[in-house]
């Protein structure tokens, strides 16, 4: 690459613009060989006449003839001698003879141009339109004959105006439905300058195309052109701001789904973990923390009105679990007594010393005392409800503080909000709690949650988080990533929707109910049931019981039954026991090898009031189980029951009383004895109060409050499944798409975890009625020149939806395409294939799709205006019509008949202009064309012959400047003036293209440029190196404070007078007189007197000017300059597109600091290392 320089090519000048081609001197018309008009003629008559003697009747001289011509024809008498008007008819006459000797330069050039060089002026270009058809009901395909006539009323010679079809024509019934459009931002890093912000790599969504914000928002600019892959647009920020949060497109939701009947999860605490098990490589994972995961995903289950979301997913990182704040208020409430709280010593719990905090030590250090504990209870007792509602609430009771409340957190808080990756074991592990408070997790209701899921059970959905603080471009990370399997995990707390019966009848677990019957007996069975629990296999059961009314005694049951008979069986608190079995296939299962006790004691054998039996297997806890409780498998089919009958096959637990009854038999024996012993008391023994001895009643089990919890797992594969497995699959996983959900197909080879994104823009168009196998024509009216004229048009690559596969068109199926990849307005033709089809959950179902995609570069498409099918092209038929019929394109909706009417069209539209047409060419431009060419000779040599041939060649250049002995590589720093062998052209486009991407910067596509190399290469001399370019277009920038005549609404003049600011420093992005220029200066104080000079203007302070230079390390573009100076040869000085202006709304607020004026020191030409 070139050096910069400040030496500049010596030759200092503007380029060459499209009205200075024509130069007047060389027109026939310009010089003619007599110039005299009548009055002229006259003139010199009259004066002539002095000089000729007139002699009288008698030959003698008598003055001159001065007299006889001096008269005015266009006086109002009319009144001229007869002489006098013959005269005049010869003046008239005259005209003829001088019209054609006038003519003769025009002659001679028509004589060299026409005669000996045998040129011709450029005959007129018919003009052509799109046409688009309807057809009638009855009619279903119709093919039109090329040549078919259509009217489009009558010219100014008042004969019928003709077009015709060019090319012949299947028509169909086929309608553009949809349109939608997919933004991926690939790129880690915008470019840091404005107005692009920060780091983005994600998917943004345009659900309808067709209009301003891509969601149906009415489209505000002129020519109703809309971005045609739903690219987006930033407002003038600083880099470094996140993308999402400017951008005016939304977000779409990526990520997968899982559909298991596991997912089941009624009620209770449900913290579900999902293990994400890869078969990819490993280093895969290399650049994946736990802190770029946090907050990665976001997990939605279906619940029955809407999607369950863990509320942790609304929190912000560092902010407490709401679902452990939860436990520990839970926990405080529930607290009867100080002892609930700080526990009975030597027992530990149950709250622990957080050994990281406080004074611990990493042993166990001071927990909650019995003082404190005691008076959280009675600080609880005097809030409303006798309540704890935050824990703020419990850090005000006194002696809490910070300290016990990390204990607390530290006890209650095991993770149910993690995400973590496990480089070692190849996986990622997603946990989330749904809390008891939250909906029930039910099947899928697509009516309902309306995602294209289709399955029968629960599903959860692992959207990529676009809001992720701590990366929020994780696709990059994770789209490589193929899925092995996944090991899906309930753990369920506080299941309590249970259908509970004994041998008797069913019970009611709204109420304390007596388990076993009101006289249990060895064998008594009390019945658990659940649907939800015991349809799946379970990888551990717990039971909690609260039991009501327990003796209250320091030795328990001991004491209870202490009195009853000798020979009675010793009954203690672990001598109540039962045996569990759990239903299988209707026969019932032991899952205790070793009876259950039912009652636990505290310290002293004090009986507590809850209970557990706990069932496990031996799998590891992090572990989805590979067996049951034993060997019981899950029944994903089991239907709902609401009680255990004799036809009940699965569904239950049953527990069968076993060790000691209580008593209810012996009960009436013992009494009486102890009643008899009373009555008759031994004589040898003294009088003794026998009341104390009497039998307490048996103990009936009454349980108050039963839940259930339980962990159940399963391991899903989600690749190499056999045919057989697939067609027998139970769990199913989905990719979820920007607009839609596809099923995995798990008995491929390998699959992705994420759905695979390759193209930068996606363009979807869905079709009504289309009926493959069937041709089709589809118009795009493109909005030209808003693409970015720094960016190639990217390939367009088409493709179909298959079942929710997109497959390319073969190159046969484009039968066409006139759009040039959508440069430019065509009509792309299809023959769509068979395999086409509607059944497609990817993208909204009961349409065929097609899609347009560029995989970068997005922006280098313009903007469409519209997207219509069934489009034909007519070309104007010239049936001696006005010559100058061409000359204006035939407006819109003109065309709506054919010549000859056709019953299977219903209707023609003419959505647009016509295009393409020209009028012969004119005198005046042919013998510009000719006379340039016979100069340079179709050969580039000098400065003169680049410029023109580009601009004859170009008609959209407005204006070219050649740059000898210049090479420019299109930045700043890429320019060397002084570089023999090298010639540099900087093009500018139509400078009034209001469509541009910036008006103020009117660039030339790098196609346009493209184009233009080839073309002079094809004429330079092969030891020239020629560069195109556009031009450095340099920002001049103002920042003021003004304060405005009173009376002066503020906002509007603002906005006025910035527009004022822009129009005058570029007054050719505007008005048609004026021409834009390369180099030049300008002063700061000529835009302040132009500012100062406005009428609503009182006065202006702290007037400052930027000059902003792109790509110059040296420029400083905060520097206020006192003079703007054009950099290089190549530059162009602009308004930049905004200007800081502060109004002065009260006096007094015009303070500023003094500003230094400082210009750039421009180097010594000895100093250049470029020379």
């Amino acid at each position: 690459m070139a050096i910069n320089c400040n030496s500049k090519n010596p030759l200092q000048r503007d380029g060459t613009s499209q009205t200075q081609r024509v130069l007047k001197t060389l027109l026939p018309g310009y010089v003619a060989v007599d110039e005299r008009s009548m009055d002229d003629l006259k003139a010199f008559a009259k004066e002539f006449a002095r000089e000729i003697s007139y002699f009288n009747l008698n030959n003698t001289k008598d003055g001159d003839w001065f007299g006889f011509f001096d008269q005015n024809i266009n006086s109002e008498s009319q009144h001229n001698s007869p002489h006098f008007a013959l005269f005049t008819a010869f003046l008239k006459l005259f005209k003829y003879a001088q019209d054609d000797i006038n003519k003769i330069t025009k002659k001679h050039l028509d004589f060299y141009y026409r005669d000996v060089l045998h040129l011709t002026e450029k005959p007129e270009v018919p003009d052509q339109v799109y046409l688009i058809f309807e057809l009638a009901k009855h009619v279903s395909t119709h093919l039109l004959e090329k040549g078919t006539a259509f009217k489009a009323g009558k010219d100014e010679l008042g004969k019928n105006v003709v077009y015709e079809l060019e090319n012949e024509s299947s028509l169909n019934r086929a309608t553009i439905a949809d349109v939608k459009a997919l933004f991926f931002n690939k790129y880690d890093l915008f470019s840091g300058l404005t107005p692009n912000p920060g780091n983005d790599y994600r998917f943004y969504l345009s659900p309808q195309a067709k209009s301003e914000d891509g969601k149906g928002a009415e489209i505000t600019n002129d020519d109703q052109s809309w971005r045609t892959f739903g690219g987006i647009q930033f407002p003038d920020i600083n880099s470094g701001t996140d993308a999402a949060t400017v951008a005016d497109r939304d977000l779409a939701e990526i990520g997968f789904a899982i559909a298991s009947p596991n997912l089941f999860l009624g009620e209770g605490e449900r913290i579900v973990t999902i293990y994400l098990n890869f078969s990819s490589s490993p280093t895969l994972l290399n650049g994946l923390t736990n802190d770029m995961l946090y907050d990665a995903f976001r997990l939605k289950f279906s619940g029955e009105e809407k999607w369950i979301e863990p509320i942790w997913e609304h929190a912000e990182p560092g902010m407490l679990d709401p679902i452990v704040e939860m436990r520990i208020l839970d926990f405080l409430n529930n607290a009867k007594t100080a002892a609930d709280i700080a526990g009975v010593e030597p027992v530990e719990g149950p709250v622990f010393d957080d050994p990281t905090t406080g004074f611990g030590d990493n042993t166990r250090d001071y927990d909650i005392g019995m003082t404190v504990a005691a008076r959280i209870i009675s600080e609880r007792n005097k809030l409303p409800g006798k309540r704890f509602r935050t824990l703020d609430q419990v850090k005000a009771v006194k002696y809490v503080g910070s300290d016990k409340i990390n204990d607390l957190i530290y006890s209650f808080g095991d993770p149910v909000h993690s995400t973590k990756v496990d480089k070692l074991k190849k996986r990622i592990i997603i946990k989330r709690t749904i809390t008891k408070d939250q909906e029930a997790i039910v099947a899928y209701n697509g009516e309902v949650l309306l995602d294209p899921i289709q399955t029968k059970w629960p599903v959860v959905k692992v959207i990529l988080n676009p809001a992720s603080k701590g990366n929020p471009f994780i696709y990059k990370f994770l789209k490589d990533l193929k899925i092995g399997s996944v090991d899906l995990v309930a753990d369920v707390r506080e299941v309590k929707n249970l259908i509970i019966q004994n041998d008797q009848s069913v019970l009611d677990p709204g109420k304390p109910f007596q388990p076993f019957g009101n006289r249990p007996i060895i064998g008594s069975n009390f019945y658990i049931g659940s649907w939800e629990v015991f349809q799946k296999s379970l990888n551990q059961l717990t039971l909690h019981i609260k039991w009501s009314g327990l003796p209250d005694l320091s030795n328990g049951f001991t004491g209870h039954y202490a009195n009853y008979y000798p020979n009675s069986p010793a009954r203690t608190n672990s001598s109540f026991r039962a045996e569990t079995y759990l239903q299988d296939k209707k026969s019932w299962k032991s899952i205790t090898p070793v009876y259950d006790t039912l009652f636990s004691a505290g310290p002293g054998s004090k009986l507590k009031e809850d209970h557990e039996i706990n069932f496990s297997n031996d799998e590891p806890a992090d572990e989805a189980p590979t067996s049951v409780l034993a060997s019981v498998e899950r029944d994903e089919g089991m239907k709902p029951f609401d009680e255990f009958n004799q036809n009940s096959r699965k569904g239950f637990l049953r527990l069968s009383l076993k060790g000691t009854d209580f008593g209810h038999k012996e009960y009436p024996t013992a009494y009486t004895k102890r009643v008899l012993v009373a009555l008759n008391p031994p004589s040898t023994e003294p009088p003794t109060d026998y009341t104390d001895q009497l039998p307490k009643e048996p103990y009936t089990p009454e349980i108050e409050e039963l839940s259930l919890n339980y962990v159940s797992g399963e391991k899903i594969k989600t690749q190499k499944l056999s045919a057989e497995e697939y067609e027998d699959r139970v769990e199913q996983f989905f990719h979820i798409h920007a607009m839609g959900v596809v099923e995995v197909k798990t008995s491929a080879s390998s699959n992705y975890l994420l759905p695979q994104y390759a193209n930068e823009g996606e363009l979807y168009l869905g079709l009504k009625d289309l009926n493959p196998p069937q041709n089709l024509a589809i118009l795009f009216q493109v909005s030209e020149g808003t693409s970015d004229p720094d960016l190639a048009p990217p390939e367009v690559k088409w493709s179909y939806l298959a079942c929710n596969e997109w497959k390319p068109f073969p190159q046969q199926n484009i039968l066409s395409d006139t759009t040039k990849g959508l440069i430019t307005t065509g009509v792309v033709k299809f023959s769509m294939p068979s395999e086409a089809c509607t059944k497609n959950t990817i993208l909204p179902t009961g349409l065929h799709w097609i899609r347009a995609s560029v995989t970068a570069d997005s922006f280098g498409i313009p903007q469409l205006i519209d997207v219509k099918c069934q489009a034909a092209k007519v070309v104007f038929a010239n049936n001696s019509n006005d010559p100058n019929y061409l000359s204006k394109p035939l407006p819109g909706k003109t065309i709506s008949k054919m010549l000859v009417a056709d019953s299977a069209i219903k209707k023609i539209d003419q959505p647009f202009t016509s295009f393409g047409g020209k009028v012969k060419e004119a005198s005046n431009d042919f013998y510009t064309r000719v006379s340039e060419r016979l100069r340079h000779k179709n050969r580039s040599i000098t400065i003169w012959d680049y410029e023109r041939i580009i601009l004859q060649n170009f008609p959209s250049v407005y204006k070219v400047k050649c740059l000898n002995h210049t090479r420019f590589e299109g930045t700043y720093t890429s320019i060397n003036e002084a570089s023999p062998r090298h010639v540099s052209l900087i093009v500018v486009s139509n400078v009034r293209n209001k469509n541009a991407v910036n008006p103020l910067k009117p660039r030339t596509s790098l196609v346009t440029l493209s184009d233009i190399d080839e073309l002079i290469g094809s004429l330079r001399s092969p030891f020239i190196r020629v560069h195109v370019h556009n031009p450095i277009f340099e920002e001049v920038k103002v920042t003021f404070k003004v304060k405005f005549q009173p009376g002066i609404d503020l906002g509007i003049y603002q906005v006025k007078l910035e527009e004022a600011i822009i129009k005058y420093l570029s007054p050719w992005a505007f008005e048609s007189g004026s021409d834009i220029v390369f180099g030049g200066k300008i002063h700061k104080s000529v835009i302040l007197n132009f500012v100062e000079e406005q009428s609503y203007v009182d006065y202006i302070t702290c007037f400052e000017m930027f000059h902003i230079v792109p790509d110059d390390p040296i420029n400083d573009p905060t520097l206020d300059v006192d003079e703007a100076v054009a950099s290089t040869s190549a530059s162009v000085l602009v308004s930049s597109v905004s200007h800081l202006i502060t109004v002065i709304e009260a006096e007094g607020a015009c303070e500023c600091p003094n500003n230094e004026i400082i210009t750039n020191k421009i180097a010594a030409s000895d100093d250049c290392p470029c020379n």
